[in-house]
């Protein structure tokens, strides 16, 4: 049971299917027009130990950075990808091959997607 009145609720499907409809919208949009670090970083902002812009790669070993689907997780990996440099994402195929195509190389390629299914062993290496 959802707390809220019938309008409360219609306004949050809208606002979810808005979202929706924004992810795929913005990574078309950021593949073409924040495709470099310094237009990448005029649009994210990462808080915590990670190098600046300038130190891109200097991460002394292997880590694994876990994030949750908050707001535009595509862009997200772009940015890590530019911040990082190395960078491998678990993802689940989509099952339409346009769509697949398009956030692959979101993502950086096919080089840096490892699929969801039989991913621990590529984990591993």
């Amino acid at each position: 049971m959802f707390l809220g009145s019938p309008a409360a609720h219609r306004r949050l499907a809208r606002h979810v299917f808005r979202s929706m409809a924004r992810v795929p919208i913005e990574v078309v949009w950021f593949t073409r027009l924040a495709a470099t670090p310094a237009q990448m970083e005029r649009v994210c902002t990462f808080h915590g130990p990670w190098p600046s812009p300038g130190e891109r790669g200097k991460p002394a070993g292997p880590g694994v950075l876990v994030t949750g689907h908050l707001g535009n997780w595509e862009l997200c990996v772009r940015a890590a990808l530019h911040r990082f440099g190395r960078l491998r994402t678990v993802v689940r195929r989509i099952a339409d091959p346009a769509v697949e195509g398009l956030f692959t190389r979101a993502r950086g390629g096919a080089a840096h997607v490892i699929p969801k299914h039989g991913a621990y062993p590529q984990l591993v290496r």
